[in-house]
């Protein structure tokens, strides 16, 4: 198979302005897919779809940027591991990406120590840059899921939350 016969697919589908490649519905030949472009389709084409073929694999590539842009697979659940949690509160619910806001009822300066030394003591990090909100002992951490905490199940996020809060201190 030729890396010629997929550039030709990608200048068609620029040229014409669309993202047929990427569309999650594809026809079921490459002549379909360059019919749909508006090329004529010889009969040497490969059908670059096949497993492991280049087309494959870039819709596979794409489908792993958008599962971690929404918080990895079922199993990766920071959100809903975090908002089981006594008293703390996940913003937007559920979340839409990676990204969400989490709150706990506890002051800001009280949760910072408490990360700060989980970090120390287990080389551990769980969320920090807290602050403190207009409800009085209520705190807000903006929490972003990437690098090696997309590797944790719900099981091992709810063990570090527990270790962590187990270091707060409210006096």
């Amino acid at each position: 198979m030729s890396d010629g016969y997929t550039a030709r697919l990608r200048r068609l589908a620029a040229q014409r302005r669309s993202d047929t490649m990427l569309s999650g519905v594809r026809p079921a030949s490459v002549r379909e897919q360059l019919t749909a472009l508006g090329a004529t389709a010889g009969d040497d084409l490969p059908d670059l779809y096949g497993e492991g073929g280049p087309v494959a694999e870039l819709e596979l590539r794409y489908a792993r940027a958008w599962r971690h842009r929404y918080g990895g697979t079922l199993f990766q659940q920071w959100p809903a591991a975090l908002a089981a949690l006594p008293g703390a509160r996940v913003y937007p619910a559920p979340p839409h990406t990676h990204q969400f806001r989490f709150w706990l009822p506890y002051p800001a300066a009280a949760l910072d120590a408490a990360n700060l030394a989980l970090a120390e003591e287990e080389r551990a990090w769980f969320v920090g840059g807290w602050r403190d909100t207009d409800v009085s002992g209520l705190a807000l951490a903006e929490v972003t899921v990437a690098g090696p905490a997309r590797e944790l199940d719900a099981d091992a996020v709810a063990d570090l939350a527990a270790r962590f809060l187990r270091r707060v201190r409210t006096t």
